[in-house]
């Protein structure tokens, strides 16, 4: 199972309370996945956290960028999963897609010097989840 959520320490600019002030680092992931051949939205700014859409192949998926007020020092990126368990039990799949595109954000914030204690969970807001330095499980 892929981890969809990244969190991690940056030194990108700590936004003031009551913004999302993830815009830097949404605009860091958008220009990273356009230079890996992704068309990603721009970024929306929705109160507390910035979001944009990208497809991976034929499937769209949406991907949140955060500041963590509560712990006032790290950053969340998560890209969850579009299909539902009913069209997994038909037999979809949306591995390869799904990977292809977390592997992208994963390789944008490994590559930047800013970003440090990158941290991988299977889902947002699962802090019990034995968290990973990888995306992967496999």
């Amino acid at each position: 199972m892929v981890r969809t959520v990244a969190r991690f320490e940056g030194t990108l600019a700590k936004p003031r309370v009551g913004e999302s002030g993830a815009g830097e680092l949404a605009a860091i992931l958008t220009a990273g996945l356009r230079s890996k051949g992704f068309a990603p939205s721009s970024a929306k700014d929705k109160e507390y956290a910035h979001f944009f859409k990208c497809h991976s192949s034929d499937r769209e998926y949406e991907v949140m960028v955060a500041f963590d007020f509560n712990s006032d020092r790290t950053w969340e990126v998560s890209c969850p999963p579009v299909l539902g368990r009913v069209a997994k039990l038909l037999g979809a799949t949306e591995d390869a897609e799904h990977s292809n595109l977390v592997a992208a954000i994963a390789s944008i914030l490994h590559a930047d010097a800013r970003m440090k204690d990158i941290r991988w969970y299977r889902t947002y807001g699962d802090r019990l989840d034995q968290s990973s330095n990888s995306y992967n499980d496999a």
